[in-house]
This record gives C-alpha cells, structure tokens and sequence, in this order.
C-alpha cells in the first residue's frame, strides 16, 4: 500500500492568500517554503497574466514587473525577453520567467528569508497595450509577514499531514513528475508550487507519456482530480497549454466530457478502474486538498 508520505524529498509551502486585480486576469502570491534539500527558508513571489482579459482587448504584453512597497524595483521582464534584477538588501535568485501575447505570461523570484528582518509589502505591475492602441498596467500588491509566515513554516515541520509532494516521482524521457496536494488551491497557484520546484503543470504530448503517468498515478487509487496543464481558449475554440499557448493534442476524455457548463475551464486527470481519463474543471474554483502533477525538465 502506497503512503501519503515523503521521505526522500519534503517541501512546505506558506502561501499568503492571493490578491487578484479587479478584472481577475491577474494573480500576485507571496509565500515562504522550506524543504530537506534547502537549509534555508525561501520567500517567493510569484505574478501571473492569464489572457484573455476581461474587459480589456489585449494585443502586446510590454513587460511584467515587482516592485517593493517603496517603489523599488526587485525584477522585471520585457516583450523581448530581457530581464533586469534591481534588489537592495535581498539576494534575488534567478527568477522563472514568462512573457507573451496568448495564454499565461509569468515571473517567479526567490529570496533568502534571512534576508527579511520585516514585513514586506509587494506589488505587481503588467504593462499592457489594447486594440485601440491605449497603454493599460494593472497593478497587484501583497503583504508577506515574515515571522507569521516563519513560525507557520516551523509548525509544520512538526506534521506530515500537510506534505505537499508524494514520496516517489514519475521518470520519463529524462522529466520528474511531482504528484502533489494542497488544502484549497486553484489552477494558477499549483502552476505557482510547480515553479518553485523548477517546472510546470505536466503537459502531456504524447500516448506514451499519458502511459507512463497512467501508470504511476494508479496504484494511488486516487478519486480527485488531479490537474495538469491544459486550458480551454475560448478564442482559438481549442485546448492550449497555458505555459506557451501550444495546442493540446492528447485528449483522452472520460464519457460525458468536455462538459461546457464550466466557465474557465482546465485540464484534469482522474483515475477509473486503473485508467486515466481527462475531465474539464474549474481552473479558478478551490477545491479541498487539491490533485496536481508538476513536470520538471
């Protein structure tokens, strides 16, 4: 029998909750993490777009950029891919970036925790241009508090009912797949956790790859959900990986599916009889304990 337990490789994770611009096509998460492979707490945070916008025609993503509270810039990233590292007092990791004009455009910086003496707050700025020519820059602020995130983190250390990665990851074609859960999370925020180990949502190209993961995932004997990467572009009218926008080509849909009563719709696995169908849920609905696969190159 499979435990829900991580031995070789734990990882907690403090998630402040997310703040959402008004149109909700913008997400800012800070957050802190540890695991036994860091020695050191980690503070992360983590600015994702998700086009289409609501109520803005979006036709060219300038640039995406974090700022402290007192307008200091921490990072930013460009339309053509360059990126500028500005940090008084922290030790900015190399981030994970993302920028284009379809589907999600994102950036994800770490920081040593040690470096954090006080709360911080954060904000986020996406610049954008519309189809009328107009510039738009939507702005997401968050607060991390450094010693509640801290004693939370310590807190847990001391349970292993909140382990986040189950113990064993899937290898395939030189990829880990990282099984994992939360208590209450959305699709935006798992891709966030993915980021952190170095990845993404799992995105399945081939037969061969949703084999392999059939086979993985089944012994879990697992009834949720498990999402992965794959979003519905109402635009396009075709299923897209949020990553880069590439078509999904591998669907394999549990009867019934894809069902069209859900409005922001994501791609999930779920386990039948020791096989793995695909369904459409909710990328923006919280769910308790929450499936997800990350894929990590």
């Amino acid at each position: 029998m499979l435990m829900f337990m991580l031995i070789e490789f734990w990882m907690f994770f403090i998630l402040v909750e997310p703040v959402e611009a008004d149109d909700g096509c913008v997400d800012f998460n800070a957050g802190v993490y540890t695991g036994n492979t860091t020695t050191t707490e980690t503070g992360f945070l983590f600015c994702v777009l998700t086009l289409p916008c609501q109520g803005i025609p979006v036709t060219e993503v300038k640039a995406i950029e974090i700022y402290r509270a007192s307008h200091e810039i921490l990072a930013s990233l460009d339309a053509n891919q360059s990126k500028t590292f500005e940090a008084t007092g922290l030790k900015v990791h190399t981030p994970i970036v993302r920028i284009g004009n379809e589907g999600v455009s994102y950036m994800s910086v770490e920081f040593g925790l040690q470096e954090m003496k006080r709360d911080y707050d954060f904000r986020c700025v996406v610049r954008l241009v519309s189809s009328n020519g107009s510039h738009v820059s939507l702005n997401v602020s968050s607060t991390l508090h450094v010693m509640k995130s801290f004693h939370q983190l310590k807190s847990l250390q001391s349970s292993v009912t909140d382990l986040l990665f189950h113990e064993e990851p899937l290898t395939f074609q030189q990829h880990r797949y990282h099984l994992g859960h939360m208590s209450s999370v959305k699709s935006v925020e798992a891709a966030n956790f993915c980021a952190i180990l170095g990845g993404y949502l799992a995105e399945i190209n081939s037969a061969d790859e949703l084999g392999s993961i059939e086979k993985y995932l089944t012994p879990y004997n697992l009834t949720q959900p498990i999402l992965v990467g794959g979003t519905y572009a109402e635009k396009e009218s075709k299923w897209i990986f949020q990553r880069g926008g590439k078509a999904v080509e591998i669907l394999k849909w549990l009867d019934g599916e894809p069902r069209n009563d859900v409005i922001e719709k994501c791609l999930s696995l779920i386990t039948i009889k020791n096989e793995v169908f695909m369904k459409v849920i909710s990328c923006v609905e919280r769910r308790h304990r929450q499936k997800y696969l990350c894929e990590v190159e």
